[in-house]
């Protein structure tokens, strides 16, 4: 009988604000103290922190007709069905053959800041480098991250020569190749 009067109380009542008050009045100062010490951690470790910059630039991937034509009958041909070339183009951005120069250059700079851990491509491409077309289009968007903004500005120039070279090159081999044909 007793409980079913708790219970009816309870459910008449479901939110008790007095007594919970009641309870941040005791604890006020435990409560104080555990917001003002967050706070204070807060602001110290958001002064600790180096910033990290963010630079990105964008290339209009386009491919002429005869390079799609041979890409998709070689994938044909080879068995592996529909070729994506964006995802090709993605990947060939990533490839040490474009990229491998511009990882030794920042590799230098590392070391002149005196970063003397030991920096693999793989985990520099993966870390500072965001590559990735924008979803639905041909334009392919390249990102660096670095806490000295010039060295940003650096790096993502020598990518973009990096990936002009390479284009260039391979409209050659592909005019060389229509020229043999």
């Amino acid at each position: 009988m007793e409980t079913k009067m708790v219970n009816k109380k309870i459910e008449d009542n479901p939110i008790n604000l007095i007594f919970i008050f009641r309870i941040i009045l005791r604890n006020k100062l435990l409560i104080f103290a555990l917001t003002s010490s967050a706070t204070l951690l807060s602001i110290i470790y958001s002064l600790i922190q180096i910033p990290i910059y963010k630079g990105n630039f964008q290339i209009l991937v386009q491919e002429n007709e005869f390079s799609k034509g041979s890409s998709r009958i070689d994938a044909f041909l080879s068995g592996k069905g529909k070729v994506d070339d964006n995802k090709t183009q993605e990947y060939i951005l990533k490839s040490p053959s474009v990229l491998k120069p511009v990882f030794n250059t920042a590799l230098q700079e590392y070391r002149r800041r005196g970063d003397t851990g030991k920096i693999r491509y793989e985990n520099w491409v993966e870390n500072n480098l965001d590559i990735g077309f924008e979803e639905g289009t041909q334009v392919l968007i390249i990102s660096f991250k670095d806490p000295e903004k010039d060295f940003i500005l650096e790096i993502l120039n020598l990518i973009s020569k990096r990936y002009q070279n390479y284009s260039k090159q391979n409209k050659e081999k592909e005019l060389t190749k229509t020229k043999n044909f």
